[in-house]
């Protein structure tokens, strides 16, 4: 026909070791079968690459694969730094995992065993051995519970800063250490 050979069967044989189509190469020879484009490529083994196209609703790039949703506001977006999901705008992201493992998320709701060395939980430090909370004030709360127990006392003064000052504690073994307690029955 007037735009190329047009054929209609269920098989065709072409016996050449390598023919192009459109500036395409396709090469047949031997166990080394492979297709070679701009922008897509499947070796003798198998392996796809592509950085342009969709697969399954997502856009192919040259360094990550992503997908839309929500009249293209939501967002999954897929690359060797990091996973992200949330709006398009990279400052408005629910969830991203960096490829270091570092989760940055909003709105979580996690189950199951959780261990922390560091970091806060509400106003609470979280250290190895305890969790504490200091108001940095004169005569601020201070309070931490940890493998020795828990500890109770003010914040006071010290230099450019407040140190913990404890009142009262209960011990691992039970022990109440306090200067002014009272119980009452009622």
């Amino acid at each position: 026909g007037e735009d190329g050979i047009k054929i209609n069967a269920s098989l065709v044989d072409i016996d050449v070791p390598e023919f192009t189509l459109k500036g395409k190469t396709i090469d047949l020879t031997g166990d080394d079968i492979t297709i070679d484009s701009t922008y897509f490529k499947v070796s003798k083994t198998g392996w796809i690459t592509s950085t342009g196209g969709t697969i399954g609703g997502f856009e192919i790039g040259t360094s990550k694969i992503q997908a839309f949703g929500d009249n293209g506001n939501k967002n999954i977006t897929l690359s060797p730094d990091y996973i992200w999901v949330g709006n398009s705008s990279s400052t408005d992201r629910y969830v991203r995992i960096d490829a270091d493992g570092k989760i940055t998320a909003r709105d979580v709701d996690l189950s199951g065993k959780i261990t922390a060395t560091s970091g806060k939980i509400a106003n609470m430090d979280i250290a190895s051995t305890e969790v504490s909370y200091q108001q940095q004030a004169e005569d601020g709360g201070y309070f931490s519970f940890g493998y020795d127990g828990i500890k109770a006392g003010y914040m006071t003064a010290e230099g450019d800063g407040y140190t913990p000052v404890t009142t009262t504690t209960i011990g691992k073994d039970g022990t109440i250490t306090a200067p002014n307690v009272e119980f009452n029955k009622d």
